[in-house]
């Protein structure tokens, strides 16, 4: 059973996340303004737009992770939730995501 404290602190953290994301959002989206302009034909413009949409998914995902070792969560089914979801992605697009799950240390970027 989860503690009381430890629900509020996820539902904290998920918060910050979300309020994170709209300045990340935001600045992604200037970035594609600031790039598109740069793409010469419709093949190019499409993968700078897929690469910011990974981008965007990928940035709550890593906020998360960050605030919950800030904040200290204890995050055991959250990690293999997170495990399978990495696996899935990168099973299904072919795309080595760059994240590596240590137990007890939550996710950390790899080097």
């Amino acid at each position: 059973m989860i503690s009381p404290q430890t629900l509020l602190a996820w539902v904290d953290a998920l918060g910050w996340t979300l309020l994170h994301f709209l300045w990340q959002g935001a600045a992604l989206g200037v970035l594609y303004a600031a790039l598109r302009p740069f793409c010469r034909d419709v093949a190019s413009r499409y993968r700078l737009g897929m690469a910011l949409l990974v981008a965007m998914l990928f940035s709550p995902i890593l906020t998360l992770a960050y605030l919950a070792s800030l904040f200290k969560l204890e995050c055991t089914h959250a990690r293999f939730h997170i495990r399978l979801f990495l696996y899935v992605v990168e099973e299904l697009t072919h795309f080595q995501i760059g994240i590596a799950v240590h137990a007890g240390n939550g996710l950390r970027l790899r080097r």
